[in-house]
This record gives C-alpha cells, sequence and structure tokens, in this order.
C-alpha cells in the first residue's frame, strides 16, 4: 500500500486489540469495508460501529500478527443525492453529492497507487506482493512461475543424483584398483608394471570421480540459486504492458486491467500502454479501417480521437464486431 494513500489503512496488529480507528471520511457505513488477513468481515456480523470513527469486533480480539485493513470503497451505482426538475438546491446536498465524486475519484487514485509499476529505479515493483496465475515461460527472458522452478529443479537434482552415483561408484572402483596395485607390487618385484598400470588406472578413476563431484556441486549451486531468486519474492516478474490474458469473472477484473471491448481509454491515463503502442509492440490500424471493417478489430487504434486510443475487440462487444472470437497465430493471413 502507498504511504500517500488517503482511502486505505493498513495495520499490523502488535498488541491484541478488538477496537480499530477510521481514519478518513466516509458519506456512508455501508462504504466502509474491513478485511483481516485479506479476508473480508461482515458488518453486524463480524465487527460493528460503536462511533463515527471507531469500529469493535464483534468476534473477539485480533490476534498479534495479523493484517488489519480499513478502506473505503464508495459506492458509483449508489446516489446519496438526486436532483429533479424544480427541487430545491441545498448546500448540503450539493456537498453530499460532490464529496461523492470526490471520494470516488481518491478512492481510484489509491487503487492506481496500489498497482503494480515501474518504481524509480526504472523496474516493475510489485511491492512485495505475490503475482498469480503466471504462465510457463517459453522465452530465455520470460518470468518462471514456480511449478516451472520446481520442475526444473527437480530435473537438476535428478541429474545432480546420478552424476553422484557414478562418483560412488568410478570411487569403489578407485579403492579396489589401488588395493589390487598395493598387493601386486608387495607379492614380487616382476609384477612391478602390473602394479604401475594399475596405480594408473586407479589416478585415473579418482580423477573421474573429483570431476563428477565437481559437477554435482556445480548442479546443486544452480539449483540453490534458481530456488533462493524464487523464494526472495515475484518482484521481477511482472507481465509486459499489452499482454492480453483471460479473467474468469468480468466484474472483477485485476487492477491495472482493462476489457478488451473495443472501447476509448485517454493517453494521459495509460501513459505506459501508449508507449507500447508507439513503438510497435502491439498490431494497430487506424480509426477509419478499425470502423469500417470488423477484421481489423482485434488491432489497436493509437490516435482513436484527441487525446484517445481504441482497445481491440476480442469480446465482440462494439456495435458490428465479431461475436464469440478467440486468440490464433497469424498464419498466412498477415492480420
Amino acid at each position: 500500500m502507498a504511504d500517500n494513500a488517503r482511502t486505505v489503512q493498513v495495520i499490523i496488529v502488535e498488541t491484541p486489540t478488538d477496537k480499530f480507528d477510521i481514519p478518513f471520511d466516509y458519506l456512508s457505513k455501508q462504504f466502509v469495508k474491513l478485511f483481516i488477513d485479506a479476508v473480508p468481515q461482515e458488518p453486524l456480523v463480524d465487527f460493528d460501529f460503536i462511533t463515527a470513527t471507531r469500529i469493535q469486533m464483534l468476534t473477539g480480539n485480533v490476534p498479534v500478527g495479523a493484517v488489519v485493513e480499513l478502506r473505503r470503497r464508495t459506492d458509483s451505482s449508489i446516489r446519496l443525492v438526486t436532483f429533479k426538475d424544480a427541487s430545491v438546491l441545498t448546500a448540503s446536498d450539493l456537498d453530499i453529492s460532490a464529496l461523492q465524486t470526490l471520494h470516488m475519484a481518491e478512492e481510484a487514485q489509491d487503487a492506481a497507487l496500489d498497482a503494480v509499476s515501474i518504481n524509480q529505479d526504472g523496474v516493475y515493483d510489485a511491492r512485495l506482493k505475490r503475482i498469480v496465475n503466471v504462465g510457463d515461460p517459453v522465452g530465455p527472458q520470460d518470468a518462471m512461475n514456480l511449478r516451472s522452478a520446481n520442475t526444473l529443479g527437480a530435473s537438476i537434482l535428478g541429474t545432480a543424483s546420478a552424476k553422484a552415483q557414478e562418483a560412488v561408484q568410478a570411487a569403489g572402483v578407485a579403492v579396489g584398483a589401488k588395493d589390487q596395485a598395493v598387493n601386486a607390487a608387495a607379492q614380487a618385484s616382476a609384477a612391478s608394471g602390473v602394479a604401475v598400470t594399475k596405480a594408473t588406472e586407479a589416478t585415473e578413476a579418482a580423477l573421474t570421480a573429483n570431476t563428477a563431484a565437481g559437477e554435482v556441486s556445480s548442479n546443486l549451486n544452480e539449483y540453490r540459486a534458481i530456488r533462493n531468486e524464487l523464494s526472495a519474492g515475484p518482484a521481477g516478474g511482472m507481465l509486459p504492458v499489452g499482454k492480453p490474458d483471460w479473467c474468469p469473472m468480468r466484474g472483477a477484473i485485476w487492477a491495472g486491467f482493462a476489457a478488451l471491448d473495443g472501447q476509448e481509454l485517454p493517453h494521459a491515463t495509460y501513459p505506459d500502454f501508449v508507449a507500447a503502442l508507439s513503438a510497435g509492440n502491439l498490431p494497430t490500424t487506424s480509426e477509419t479501417l478499425w470502423q469500417s471493417d470488423p477484421t481489423q478489430r482485434g488491432k489497436f487504434v493509437l490516435n482513436s480521437s484527441p487525446g484517445k486510443f481504441r482497445l481491440a475487440d476480442y469480446n465482440g462487444k462494439y456495435p458490428g464486431s465479431m461475436g464469440a472470437v478467440f486468440r490464433r497465430g497469424d498464419g498466412a493471413t498477415g492480420r
């Protein structure tokens, strides 16, 4: 959570307590949301208001170490003030209407601060949060999910185990060869040549064992490095700007994502996406072709109207678009 957020407070409980202060103003109690360790709490079931600025848990003290999040979410579908023709406008009504709009704007700004973004060092920063639903890597610079890392680690560990077994066997051969050489030398000076040969074989076997042991150590170190890198968190594993993905529920699209419905969005709000379009990282077409040719609606428009760009219509929502489309390779069509 960004330090300058105005509509969210996160508390890590240091002493068991059942009371928490609300640091922000709100227009209705239903807009105040409480989460304990990311689990939403129900008003009048899990907690209740004891004053306008303080709530109390109805389920007892929250334990030490729990993460308490108080968040204001002003519902845009609920109009607290409705204006009618010939009605009397009061300062109070105007203030409430303006505050509702201001609260929603503040919450949107805080949500943007919560999103994955590029930090001052020019790298994506997930702020110590997990990134889920990461696909399996394909290219050499793709992010790696834990499942792929475990598969790679198991492969490296299997190779290391095989090399270790070979090393043990080679060491056993070396010891046996060395014993044979010593016995042969003790039995007769005439067999000294045989003893020298056996000693040479023993040395070579020992070198093989050392080489195999070195490979085992190298492979294990490589596996540990990969495992430690993954354990450090997913800060370097962001999705590239403009990568399409499937969301299982339209009403719960992730922060930082937008439905591909062919709608227009402002340049100023999404500068990184505009930069990707300008750099030619995504397929684009003109607004004229996009509107006139439904087969062009799988592309983006950099300047659909002054200060705005248009998204592709993968969902077939824009009037005249083809419904139930699906993604595929470009093949020979070039589209």
